[in-house]
């Protein structure tokens, strides 16, 4: 197996490239809404085959389950290597490369799955078995959310008298005589109220039952939610979409037991390989170089003065420019994708049939 080397972009045009995507980031560091992945569609809404979307599916939870914390080193892909007389690999890479401690469990999972597939293991038996496995890869980020979740007032804020009344108010006369609905849903949303009283460092069957809580939430509860906490936009509160990420994880292990169990011919056995992250690369901005100036000057000419005292505003700083040259400092990592895509250039043997990249924060 070739050793990849690291992939090197130079000049002007890499500039011009870090230091735009630097500006945007210190604008507005995260995007309004989460992006749309596999494991929140319904499938009777994706049009391709039943094994293209249980193959989507497996990536895609696997991915999610490798991002094993909330931050950018941890952002993670994988893909599928499907060979005809030897074993199936999903080969994984992270941005700052696949801990030794994550892949030994993403291994004891990988075996359990086996098991479901060759029929030593019961799939409805394994399920929980592959959720307990999969929170306790992942409980540094579940309860991230969680705790996101605690200390956004307006939830303990709501009545569920008051809920329940704007939930009737916005459905229609057909849909207010399914109080039986409306019960479920009122009786979901009060289980918010014991997260908070939990303790912030729940135990693995706590946070087991928190994520199935958390899954019925885009399962059943969707048109509810939009009713009681939309916003004039129609668009749900961002506490909300961390319930749908919680949820995911209840979407996931069912995902990754169903492709065990559905297209055992894969697991023939299936193994976990990784590829090795390439080392950061330091990136700065000369100091005699005046980097935003110069980033406007192509995006607005002839307004660059204007809106470097704007900018200035924004960042709270009398000196924009000095502001911007140090957030230009960085250290660039080479992303999971792209790790994945520079190994597969230098060995064609491995390319996988299937080609689709999972890839998750």
């Amino acid at each position: 197996m070739k050793e990849m080397s690291p992939l090197e972009i130079i000049g002007h045009a890499r500039d011009r490239f870090i230091q735009a995507a630097v500006l945007l980031y210190t604008l507005n560091s995260v995007r309004g809404e989460p992006s749309g992945y596999d494991l929140d569609q319904d499938p009777h809404n994706i049009e391709i085959s039943r094994e293209r979307l249980l193959k989507r599916k497996f990536l895609d939870s696997f991915a999610l389950i490798c991002a094993t914390k909330k931050d950018g080193d941890s952002v993670s892909t994988a893909c599928l290597e499907e060979r005809s007389s030897q074993e199936t690999v999903v080969r994984i890479a992270s941005n700052s490369g696949v801990r030794e401690n994550t892949l030994v469990q993403l291994r004891e999972l990988v075996n359990v799955l086996n098991d479901v597939a060759s029929g030593v293991l019961n799939v409805q038996k394994a399920y929980i078995e592959i959720l307990i496995r999969i929170v306790r890869l992942d409980t540094v980020k579940i309860r991230h959310y969680l705790k996101d979740l605690c200390i956004t007032k307006c939830i303990f804020e709501q009545f569920i008298s008051a809920v329940q009344s704007r939930v009737m108010q916005s459905f229609t006369t057909t849909m207010h005589a399914d109080s039986s609905a409306l019960r479920k849903f009122l009786e979901w949303y009060e289980y918010v109220f014991l997260i908070k009283n939990l303790a912030f460092d729940p135990d693995l069957k706590i946070l087991v039952r928190h994520i199935q809580w958390a899954q019925d939430a885009k399962r059943y509860y969707v048109e509810f939610l939009k009713a009681a906490f939309s916003t004039t936009a129609q668009t749900l509160l961002r506490w909300i979409y961390t319930i749908f990420k919680l949820g995911r994880y209840g979407i996931a292990f069912k995902a990754l037991a169903q492709f065990a169990s559905e297209v055992p011919s894969l697991f023939n056995p299936l193994i976990v390989e990784i590829v090795t992250a390439s080392a950061k690369t330091r990136f700065a901005v000369q100091k005699d170089k005046i980097p935003l100036t110069c980033v406007l000057r192509r995006v607005v000419g002839g307004h660059e003065e204007e809106y470097l005292s704007r900018l200035a505003r924004i960042w709270n700083t009398e000196d924009s420019e000095t502001y911007f040259q140090k957030a230009c400092s960085l250290n660039l990592t080479v992303h999971a994708e792209m790790q994945l895509v520079s190994f597969y250039d230098y060995n064609h043997e491995h390319k996988p049939p299937f080609r689709f990249l999972a890839g998750k924060t």
